[in-house]
């Protein structure tokens, strides 16, 4: 009888943690605001980004917030790099007043600076913001 029990034993011992393995587990996540303005009225800043000489600085996180309260709790709803010529380019914005800051590193330092915006329909706006 115990030689019969054996082999199902060892076929149960190799299949469940397979099967066990296998079950991934899902995870409740807050659902993600969709702060893409498909429409026509989206707006498009490209935000520059130099240093007090007038440096471009390249590989700059640039952030934009909705608001003071979300920028004290690091909620941001876009963040972009700047590219060669150092402008982040931030694409189909819903037309409304943002908040934003950026930290870039030049030259072994890290620099910092902060700005509010206001974006009407239709805009293509480009500025630019001085870091120290």
């Amino acid at each position: 009888m115990m030689r019969k029990v054996i082999p199902y034993l060892l076929v149960a011992m190799f299949v469940l943690p397979l099967f066990w393995s296998s079950c991934k587990k899902v995870e409740d996540s807050p659902p993600v605001a969709p702060w893409e303005d498909l429409g026509p009225d989206s707006v498009t800043l490209n935000m520059y980004v130099l240093t007090q000489q007038g440096i471009p600085v390249v590989g700059a996180y640039v952030y934009l917030y909705l608001s003071l309260d979300s920028l004290a709790n690091s909620l941001f709803i876009r963040r972009v790099n700047t590219d060669g010529v150092g402008c982040a380019h931030f694409n189909r914005l819903y037309p409304r007043k943002f908040i934003g800051n950026c930290i870039a590193n030049y030259q072994g330092m890290t620099l910092h600076g902060n700005f509010t915006i206001q974006l009407p329909p239709y805009a293509i706006r480009d500025t630019s913001l001085i870091v120290k």
